[in-house]
């Protein structure tokens, strides 16, 4: 809501104070616009409904680079798979509202001009695909006429067990809410015990693809990115706007010097994204590689590697996550063929069905946010057992070495 363009006008140490007073304005204001009152009359009004019409508007942050972004479009491919006609409306530059006043009246403008012409002349099925405070920004958008009669569903995904107290009051608003997993249907249900919760998993590619792309990683590449032809490489992606201490890419830097204590060729490369979110914490990791050269960090917003190169580069893919509401990266990791340590608490089953997909065991902790994204009062999270990690490392190192696996590489 407060131009994410305006951070580079910021001294990097106010940045972080910066970005945690605008999202603490723009709740607020969203609260004064959508309070308990308004809320409650608009459940009052509307009915629930049952439409058999086989279309579905789906809106969401369609050309987002995001989780929520990704996971919208792994809802669209997966109800298209499924037969259903979707009406896709992308709501990422209304959502963002960055550029000022004149940009905001027009990209709200064109964003009603798109839901209109999205329904038909019968009722239609409705996912919003965004979590509070944007769903009820979205909803509220619509036309009155149009939230009366629609079957209204929520795709809700949430990282620890209980979500906020007004998620439970705006689930009211909904004929159902889905989720990707049963952990983030339980929590729901916790707050909001009269929804109607349907578990709807991610597919994280598309109708038709294989689900175990082969790779060839391409010595090019490793070049690019500063990583020696024959190491082996441990990688992890993430981003700051996901709270870098959910993400918790510390515990997977801890775990690798752990376990390649006295052994030069391997290296480990960390993706991130969006750090100008929390310089604290890029500062944190540039200390880390600066004491360790075996540590490459990959900025993606600065270079261009995007997701599918930088899974080509590894050997195995390591998320020591304090939460996850799904887990996308990981099943990606995974479907491609790459053997994955993650944090086991909180996975969706899906997930931990996958064969190459290998837990880490952790225990339950308080949530100690620093970037203040997730405070929800007795909530927990977890805190993932890096010396259970460091041993699981080892044991798949070896495991490639002692097989010998020759690593095929694509021609530069």
């Amino acid at each position: 809501m407060f131009g994410l363009g305006l951070y580079r006008f910021i001294p990097a140490g106010l940045r972080s104070v910066y970005f945690r007073c605008a999202h603490g304005i723009s709740s607020a204001l969203v609260a004064a616009l959508y309070n308990p009152w308004r809320l409650n009359l608009e459940r009052r009004e509307r009915k629930p409904r049952r439409v058999e019409n086989a279309e579905m508007v789906l809106i969401g942050l369609l050309s987002s680079t995001t989780g929520l972004g990704q996971g919208a479009r792994c809802t669209w491919h997966r109800l298209e798979a499924e037969g259903m006609k979707v009406h896709p409306i992308d709501a990422t530059g209304y959502c963002g509202i960055w550029g000022g006043l004149e940009v905001a009246a027009e990209r709200f403008r064109d964003f009603r001009r798109r839901v209109g012409n999205g329904f038909g002349p019968r009722p239609a099925t409705i996912i919003i695909h965004l979590n509070p405070p944007l769903f009820q920004k979205v909803y509220f958008s619509l036309p009155a006429l149009v939230r009366r009669n629609a079957r209204i569903i929520a795709y809700w995904a949430w990282e620890l067990d209980l979500i906020p107290p007004e998620w439970g009051r705006v689930a009211g608003l909904c004929d159902e809410v889905w989720v990707p997993s049963q952990f983030v249907a339980e929590a729901v249900l916790r707050r909001a015990p009269a929804a109607k919760v349907k578990i709807y998993p991610h597919i994280p590619y598309e109708p038709g693809a294989s689900r175990a792309t082969p790779r060839r990683p391409s010595v090019a590449k490793r070049r690019k990115c500063g990583i020696p032809e024959r190491h082996f490489c441990v990688g992890y992606s993430f981003s700051f706007s996901s709270s870098f201490a959910r993400k918790n890419p510390i515990s997977v830097i801890r775990a690798f010097q752990e376990a390649f204590a006295d052994k030069e060729d391997v290296s480990l490369l960390i993706r991130y994204k969006e750090g100008f979110v929390w310089p604290k914490g890029v500062n944190e990791l540039e200390r880390l590689s600066e004491i360790d050269k075996r540590i490459v960090l990959l900025d993606a917003d600065q270079n261009a590697v995007d997701m599918e190169e930088f899974y080509d580069l590894l050997d195995i893919y390591v998320s020591l996550h304090r939460s996850e509401g799904y887990g996308l990266t990981i099943a990606e990791a995974a479907d491609r063929g790459i053997p994955v340590l993650a944090t086991g608490w909180g996975l969706a089953e899906d997930i931990r069905a996958r064969p190459l997909v290998e837990e880490v065991s952790a225990t339950l902790v308080k949530v100690d946010d620093p970037q203040g994204i997730y405070e929800v009062k007795g909530a927990r999270w977890a805190e993932p057992d890096v010396e259970d990690a460091k041993k699981k490392m080892i044991d798949l190192y070896h495991k490639l070495h002692e097989k010998k696996l020759e690593r095929i590489f694509a021609l530069p």
